[in-house]
């Protein structure tokens, strides 16, 4: 065969090519995002509208429906979904499997500008968005000290924000719980009587004299100046000091009303572990890395400790991106122990060394490889591409073993390891390239599914095809170029080396630790002789098996009506049993964050949220395995989808402490146990998820 002849023939142009796909690969793993799941596309889109001081019947009548009729005009529109109230529009729109979501959101956008001269003038802008699975926070953080509510958000916008929003990949920084100054002004109606004047006209009063205008300019000579009216106020005895025009002259505020310098009605609140705090709800760019954002957000709040008043100090009270790290970290560990056990096997079949080092470095260089064409295609290192690669683990060294079991067959028979490793590899070549095309085409048209499952699945079937490539390639480059020669002690030292690091890395210094006890109790082994005794006992044993295994084939082909009859009745009670098999799009997983839900009455005041959510925090604070508790409110995760904003919502995000820290219960039965607890708490609906 070509690819291996030239191997054998030029080994140091191989490996270097081999070399190449490596560190090729090695970069391309470096510049991989790392995600849970792959970016999904929902078929869903929202029109968020606020118009404040509306009540639900009007927005019912001047939004909704004005809207949802035009709306509805749109192609690929499959149900529409409305919701009024107070201060606040929300239509979700349902699309047809397939349209193309930002499409359609332009669509949108587009239909409700044409008729914005028929909504009311005072309310605010429509927002379109379309629902992106990694539209949440990555981050919750909260920023607690001494210091009062105002003091602590002038430093949270003054110095916080700007400095988390030099961070790239960052897409919005959403602030809860502000304490925001206002200057407010109280008229009194027995003066406004007395002088004549109107609240209307106090608001154009003010109006007019809070303006800086341009002016033109002014020529001197080879200058010129660009002039400018300044005439905002600049303290509250200036506002207080405004004149508004009567029949008897001009009135200053102040005889008409009360200039105060206060703060606004606070509608949002934000609480960490009971302590009142600024929120702080950092989201990453869709296209970003989730763990390389995180880390980033970590070293700058490292940073900010040395700029911030003394007390004061910026808490995580959840970070999504720890279970996205670990997740990634076991299915890495999955595949390095895949390897491990794969090599095992092989060394008991194989009985040697040489062999066992061959298939086994087949499999890791296609892994690295395979990252050169995930890099390509755009895809992230997540559940599914990971899971692809932990499963085609299997299937890259069956390759290498073919091929290998052929030349060491041909070089038994007396052929020399060069001849051997030729003549091997070229006769096996075509099954071995018709297997691994069965395995592409199995795995390949996972790529063109439709709907919501199509981009799920897309990387993992894939990240098969793109490993088996690689696979296919390695078995007939690497595996006759190493076959045709006697390898050299630093080759296996290299090997046993680098697998030792990557169980260190990867998995734990006791794995680590345990891996170089077997080798070297298998070194001493080979030294001993032992090893050729377990070998003769081995293939004595595997001989009786397969002896076994020709008796019982031999009775099946006897009693052929018995085996159908058998295999008849295996799939009719498979078929029963699967009535009982549950079905969900995503599998259950613990990820130790607990989300509850709080919806009051409409029309319910702050205070009588916060106490409920006052209640459920003192009935958290019973746990021992809660870590955090993130309180909001007024101010809901999911407004942008159908949730609702306003002070009768609130949500509290509670942080577990990991359960093998110190035996605690799985997430699931402190859900049962906290629900059991709140059933008591009237006029709230209360999700916990």
């Amino acid at each position: 065969m070509f690819l291996a002849d030239i191997s054998i023939k030029r080994p140091v142009l191989m490996t270097m090519v081999i070399f190449a796909f490596v560190v090729i690969g090695v970069f391309s793993l470096l510049r991989l995002g790392i995600d849970l799941m792959p970016r999904i596309d929902f078929p869903f889109i929202s029109v968020i509208t606020y118009y404040p001081g509306a009540g639900p019947e009007e927005i019912e009548t001047l939004i909704n429906k004005p809207m949802e009729e035009e709306i509805s005009s749109v192609g690929g529109v499959k149900n529409l979904y409305s919701t009024a109230q107070e201060g606040v529009s929300i239509i979700f729109i349902e699309l047809q499997l397939g349209q193309d979501v930002d499409i359609r959101s332009i669509d949108i956008k587009d239909k409700i500008d044409l008729i914005r001269y028929q909504l009311p003038e005072d309310m605010q802008d429509p927002i379109v968005q379309k629902f992106e699975a990694g539209s949440r926070p990555i981050m919750n953080l909260s920023v607690t000290g001494p210091l009062g509510l105002h003091e602590l958000y002038r430093l949270v916008d003054k110095t916080i924000k700007p400095e988390l929003g030099k961070i790239p990949g960052l897409a919005n920084i959403e602030v809860v719980g502000e304490k925001e100054r206002e200057i407010e002004i109280e008229l009194s109606a027995q003066r406004l009587r007395s002088f004549g004047i109107s609240p209307l006209q106090v608001v154009r009063a003010l109006a007019a004299e809070n303006l800086t205008l341009p002016a033109g300019r002014i020529e001197r000579g080879w200058k010129e100046y660009t002039l400018r009216m300044a005439g905002e106020y600049s303290d509250v005895a200036s506002i207080a000091a405004t004149r508004i025009m009567t029949p008897s002259g001009p009135v200053t505020l102040d005889r008409i009303a009360r200039v105060r310098d206060t703060f606004a009605e606070q509608r949002e609140m934000a609480r960490l572990n009971r302590r009142p705090s600024i929120g702080l709800d950092l989201i990453k760019r869709t296209d970003a890395n989730t763990v390389q954002v995180a880390d980033d957000v970590h070293r700058t709040i490292k940073r900010l400790g040395s700029l911030l008043p003394p007390g004061v100090e910026v808490e995580i009270a959840q970070d999504y991106s720890d279970f996205i790290k670990n997740a990634v970290d076991d299915v890495r560990s999955n595949i390095l122990l895949g390897i491990l056990f794969t090599s095992v096997v092989l060394f008991l079949f194989l009985h040697n060394w040489r062999g066992t080092v061959i298939a086994a470095l087949a499999m890791p260089i296609s892994v690295i490889a395979t990252f050169t064409l995930l890099s390509v295609a755009g895809f992230t290192l997540n559940m599914m591409s990971l899971t692809g690669l932990a499963i085609s683990v299997g299937i890259l060294v069956v390759n290498a073993i073919v091929v290998l079991e052929n030349i060491e067959r041909l070089r038994t028979s007396g052929l020399d390891m060069k001849t051997s490793a030729s003549r091997g590899t070229g006769e096996i070549a075509l099954a071995v390239s018709a297997a691994t095309l069965t395995n592409i085409v199995v795995f390949t048209p996972m790529a063109f599914m439709s709907g919501i499952i199509g981009p799920i699945f897309r990387q993992f079937g894939l990240t098969i095809a793109f490993a088996t490539i690689f696979s296919l390639l390695v078995s007939f480059t690497l595996t006759p170029m190493m076959a045709s020669r006697k390898l050299k002690k630093g080759i296996y030292f290299i090997v046993g080396l680098t697998m030792f690091a990557g169980v260190w890395s990867y998995i734990s210094p006791v794995a680590a630790g345990i891996m170089l006890g077997v080798i070297l109790v298998l070194i001493c082994f080979e030294k001993l002789k032992w090893t050729e005794k377990f070998g003769a006992f081995w293939d004595r044993r595997y001989a009786e098996l397969t002896n076994d295994y020709r008796r019982a084939l031999r009775w099946g082909l006897d009693h052929r009506l018995s085996v159908i009859l058998a295999a008849t009745l295996l799939f009719a009670f498979g078929l029963f049993l699967f009535r009982f098999v549950g079905s969900e799009l995503f599998p259950s997983y613990d990820e130790r964050l607990l989300s509850i839900n709080v919806e009051m009455p409409a029309g319910t005041r702050i205070e009588e949220t916060n106490k409920v959510l006052a209640r459920i925090e003192r009935e958290l604070s019973e746990f021992p395995e809660v870590r955090t508790v993130y309180t909001t409110l007024g101010k809901s995760e999911t407004a942008g989808m159908g949730g609702g904003r306003g002070v009768q919502y609130g949500q509290i995000a509670v942080d577990l402490r990991d359960r093998e820290a110190g035996g605690f219960p799985p997430t699931s039965e402190v859900v049962k146990n906290l629900r059991r607890r709140l059933v008591d708490i009237p006029a709230a609906k209360i999700i916990v998820s």
